[in-house]
């Protein structure tokens, strides 16, 4: 029987060691501060995205999903880097607002993986031992503080990273051979995994 407890272990586990690569096709300088990635996976990265590549912080100013991603920030990247993995936090509704404000930091707070705690289980006896069968919700989330955005824009610029950052999250599950998850049904599937 996996108890909850070690679910939670192997979800941290299993997300801090997921390598997020941005493959660079091809990088032009803008000539104005700002560079232009052509890429086939622009992974979780959105509109005002801040990120951190070889101690030097980059800000995203613009993207197309999957196919380019404007920069500002020096030097100009010209090839493949990885993402930060981003944090796991697993807890209850408050817990976890509690745990966001406290990373000031956008870098390390946004985006961000949140199993939302159940603390019921449901139990099966198939002729065997009792098996438990938590209820896992895992949310990915990140920020849109841009008041001018129409629904169109949030989801090109959070909900599509969000599902690129979901994509990874199971292929990285699929890779584990001591944990087969079951994806029974999906919510928004940008958002959660019920």
């Amino acid at each position: 029987m996996i108890r909850k407890y070690d679910i939670v272990k192997i979800l941290r586990e299993l997300i801090s060691n997921m390598i997020i690569t941005v493959k660079v096709n091809s990088s032009t300088d803008n000539g104005n501060g700002t560079f232009t990635l052509t890429t086939c996976n622009t992974q979780y990265l959105n509109d005002c995205t801040y990120f951190e590549v070889g101690g030097n912080v980059y800000t995203v100013t613009q993207i197309e999903n999957d196919k380019s991603v404007t920069i500002q920030g020096t030097p100009v990247i010209t090839t493949d880097f990885n993402l930060r993995a981003p944090p796991f936090i697993p807890d209850t509704p408050k817990g976890a607002n509690s745990e966001t404000v406290l990373r000031a930091d956008d870098l390390e707070r946004i985006p961000f993986i949140w199993l939302l705690e159940d603390f019921r289980a449901e139990f099966t006896k198939t002729g065997g031992p009792n098996v438990s069968e938590p209820r896992l919700r895992l949310f990915f989330l990140n920020a849109s503080e841009n008041p001018t955005w129409l629904e169109t824009q949030h989801r090109e610029n959070c909900i599509e990273p969000m599902q690129n950052l979901c994509d990874r999250f199971i292929k990285e599950l699929e890779l584990k051979a001591h944990f087969q998850p079951s994806l029974k049904s999906f919510g928004n599937p940008a958002f959660q995994i019920k």
